[in-house]
């Protein structure tokens, strides 16, 4: 595991680096995801 693997499982919020770290498509799906929910989350304290 390198550092570039810890940093993608820090941008995710993840304590460990997940298997599916190094398949690209994955990481940019959660990394959509993460995206949306954090979002939300602003979204709700604005509203």
């Amino acid at each position: 595991m390198d550092s570039k693997d810890k940093r993608v499982a820090l941008c995710l919020g993840l304590k460990e680096v997940p298997e599916w770290v190094n398949d690209p498509k994955k990481v940019k799906e959660e990394m959509d995801k993460r995206r949306e929910q954090l979002k939300k989350v602003k979204d709700g304290r604005d509203a």
